[in-house]
C-alpha cells in the first residue's frame, strides 16, 4: 500500500475522482499566481496584519450588474470573479488566471467549511467579456460539484502552498462562508446594501500599498463598467484607466497646454541650446568631437560662405560627406544659411550621383576634398 494515501483516498471513488480532477486543473497553474504589481517590500510575511478598504459601486452600475445576474448571487459572483481575472490578465499577461473562493454557505453541498477552491481558466486576448463569463461560470459549476476533495490534502498532493495557487479571493456575502488564510495577499468580500453592490477589501500591506489596492479597485470598476456596456468586446480593447489616470497620462504628462518659443526651426533650437550649454559635448565620431560653442561656431563658418555663393530661402545644397562631426557641421551650416538639404551617399556609384545632382538641379555641394571627384559637375 502506497503509505501517501489514505485510506479514504483508496476506497472512496468520489474522493478520486475529484482528486483527478484538481490535479488536472492545476497543473498548469504557475508558482506565481496572479496578482497586483508588488508594491511593498517584504516585511511580515504571510502573517503579517490585514489592512482595510472599501468600494461602493455607482447605483447606475449596480443595477446593470444586478439586471445582468438577474439579481442571483451566484451569476453576481461568476461576473465579479470575471472581471477580476480580466483585471489581472492585463497586469500580468498570464494565459492562465487563478483566483481563489471559499465554499458556499451550507446548501447541500459536500465541501465542508473552512475550505477553499481554486478557480483555474485560461484567458485569451481576443475572447469577448462575454464568451469568458460562459468559461468561468462553467469553471465555478465544476468546482463546486468537486468541493468535497480537502484543499488541505489536494496541497500536500501538489506539495504546494495555498499561496502559490491564488494570491487574489472573490467572495459574495450572501452566498459564501468565510474565505480561510491560505496565504492569499487580497481578498474581496461583496455585499449589497442600499441598491448598492459593494466590496470590503482585506489586504497584506506587507505586499501591497493602500494606494496600489486603491488603484486596483479603480481599473475593477472601470473594467467592470466597460464589460456591461459592451459584453461582446475583446478584453484586451477594453479600457483599464480611470477617468483621473486618463488625465494624468493624456495632459499632464504629455506637456498638452504647455507653451513653446514660436521659433521652433532646427538652427533656432539648435542656436538656444548653445547659448544655454556652451561647453557641453554636442557631437562626436569617436575620433572628434565638438562642443555646442565649437560646432555653433564652424556652422555659422559654413553658413557665411555659403551664402556667399548665392544660397538662400529655397535653395537646394547638396551634402557629400561620411559620416564624422563634419556631416553635422554640413547640415547645420546649410539650414543656417537658409537652405535644404539633399543626402548623397560617396557610396553611390559616380552616374547615380551625377543623375541627383542633374535632376535636382543642385549646383552646390558640400564635401571634402577626397569626394571632390565623385562630386564633378557641382560648384
Amino acid at each position: 500500500m502506497n503509505e501517501s494515501r489514505s485510506p479514504l483516498l483508496i476506497f472512496d471513488e468520489q474522493l478520486l475522482e475529484q482528486r483527478a480532477y484538481w490535479l488536472g486543473q492545476l497543473a498548469p497553474v504557475s508558482e506565481t499566481p496572479a496578482g497586483l504589481p508588488v508594491t511593498s517590500a517584504p516585511s511580515g510575511g504571510a502573517s503579517a496584519a490585514w489592512q482595510h478598504l472599501s468600494m461602493s459601486l455607482p447605483l447606475e452600475l449596480s443595477e446593470r450588474l444586478r439586471k445582468l445576474a438577474s439579481g442571483n448571487a451566484v451569476l453576481v459572483h461568476c461576473v465579479l470573479t470575471t472581471v477580476t481575472k480580466i483585471v489581472l490578465f492585463r497586469y500580468t499577461g498570464q494565459a492562465v488566471i487563478t483566483i481563489g473562493t471559499p465554499h458556499r454557505h451550507s446548501t447541500g453541498e459536500n465541501g465542508s467549511a473552512g475550505e477553499a477552491l481554486t478557480v483555474v481558466d485560461e484567458v485569451v486576448s481576443e475572447t469577448s467579456f462575454r464568451k469568458l463569463l460562459e468559461g468561468v461560470r462553467n469553471t465555478l459549476a465544476d468546482a463546486h460539484s468537486n468541493s468535497r476533495y480537502p484543499f488541505s490534502r489536494l496541497l500536500q498532493d501538489l506539495q504546494r502552498t495555498g499561496a502559490s495557487l491564488f494570491d487574489v479571493t472573490v467572495a459574495v456575502d450572501s452566498l459564501h462562508a468565510e474565505m480561510p488564510d491560505c496565504g492569499q495577499s487580497l481578498d474581496l468580500r461583496w455585499s449589497e446594501s442600499d441598491g448598492r453592490y459593494c466590496c470590503d477589501i482585506m489586504f497584506r500591506p506587507a505586499r501591497y500599498t493602500a494606494s496600489a489596492v486603491e488603484q486596483f479597485a479603480g481599473h475593477l470598476q472601470q473594467v467592470l463598467e466597460s464589460c456591461m456596456a459592451n459584453p461582446q468586446r475583446p478584453i484586451r480593447t477594453l479600457p483599464l484607466l480611470t477617468a483621473a489616470e486618463r488625465q494624468v497620462v493624456l495632459q499632464d504628462w504629455s506637456g498638452a497646454g504647455a507653451t513653446f518659443a514660436v521659433a521652433s526651426g532646427l538652427a533656432e533650437r539648435f542656436a538656444s541650446q548653445a547659448k544655454r550649454t556652451p561647453l557641453a559635448v554636442a557631437v562626436g565620431d569617436g575620433v572628434t568631437s565638438l562642443t555646442y560653442a565649437e560646432l555653433d561656431a564652424r556652422s555659422n563658418q559654413l553658413a557665411q560662405h555659403l551664402r556667399g555663393l548665392g544660397v538662400g530661402s529655397e535653395s537646394l545644397v547638396g551634402l557629400c560627406l561620411e559620416r564624422s562631426v563634419s556631416t553635422v557641421v554640413g547640415i547645420l551650416g546649410i539650414l543656417k544659411a537658409g537652405g535644404a538639404y539633399l543626402p548623397l551617399d560617396p557610396a553611390y556609384p559616380a552616374d547615380r550621383l551625377a543623375f541627383m545632382l542633374e535632376d535636382s538641379q543642385t549646383r552646390v555641394v558640400v564635401t571634402e576634398a577626397g569626394l571632390k571627384p565623385v562630386c564633378a559637375g557641382s560648384t
